[in-house]
């Protein structure tokens, strides 16, 4: 009897804080996972689970389609998340947001063009706005590296779609946070708080509004929303729809510590 293995679905930027989760959440329903990422470990030891380290190259993705099978379905996770380390390192940020995006589009559309694909993209797209809520109407405009790198990512998934039918939903994600996510607002200040600094200095006005979404609603509304068909480009908004300022998430946490 020849055993056949269930179709995989593809994780990129499986180490990091949301592509890791979303691996979990997956293997947690019994599917394939095939994850990618930069780091030389396995944080997950399912038999469902293989991942495969390095930087994603064309060679590495096409390995992957003829070693495990075309994909279910593609949640593109990789890439830069920091606004401030893109500020540092521009290049790189554009290296791991734009380049290896276009390498994985191309991948798909030599060899799989029909392989639904989810992205993450990030609220960094509409700049200092401060209207709340945020529509995906609103015009864009990112005022960092960050911000514009997500916008070209955006861009260049609309123009494999619109070139070559491809399938895509964009997620443009809020503030992400969750167990396990050791840097950025939440966790800087919990980390200095359990400290007892007699003051906290921040940077910025503290009136900046914050749209908080919780990294596992993250990944069951990235598993749950209908995958793009054919020739379809999809927009979506991920968060609260609830803007809190930093000056009061900040005044939060110190009340209850």
């Amino acid at each position: 009897m020849t055993v056949v293995e269930a179709t995989p679905f593809w994780v990129t930027g499986a180490e990091g804080f949301i592509g890791h989760n979303m691996v979990e959440h997956l293997l947690s329903f019994g599917h394939r996972v095939i994850g990618f990422g930069r780091g030389s470990s396995n944080q997950n030891k399912s038999k469902s689970y293989t991942y495969l380290s390095g930087s994603m190259s064309s060679e590495v993705l096409k390995a992957a389609i003829e070693d495990y099978g075309v994909p279910q379905a593609i949640y593109h996770f990789a890439g830069g998340s920091s606004v401030g380390q893109s500020i540092i390192e521009p290049l790189s940020d554009f290296e791991s947001n734009v380049v290896a995006s276009a390498r994985l589009f191309d991948t798909v559309r030599c060899m799989c063009p029909f392989t639904p694909i989810t992205i993450a993209s990030s609220a960094a797209v509409y700049g200092n706005k401060t209207c709340d809520p945020i529509s995906v109407k609103l015009v864009t405009d990112p005022f960092s590296p960050y911000g514009h790198h997500k916008l070209m990512l955006e861009q260049l998934a609309k123009s494999y779609v619109e070139a070559y039918q491809m399938r895509i939903n964009v997620l443009r994600i809020f503030s992400v946070y969750g167990a396990g996510l050791e840097k950025q607002l939440l966790f800087d200040l919990c980390t200095r708080l359990t400290k007892n600094e007699p003051s906290i200095v921040l940077g910025g006005t503290g009136e900046e509004l914050r749209d908080w979404c919780h990294v596992n609603d993250v990944v069951r509304f990235a598993s749950l929303l209908p995958l793009a068909k054919q020739g379809e480009f999809n927009l979506y908004d991920l968060g609260s729809g609830n803007a809190v300022s930093v000056s009061k998430i900040s005044q939060k946490l110190r009340t209850i510590r």
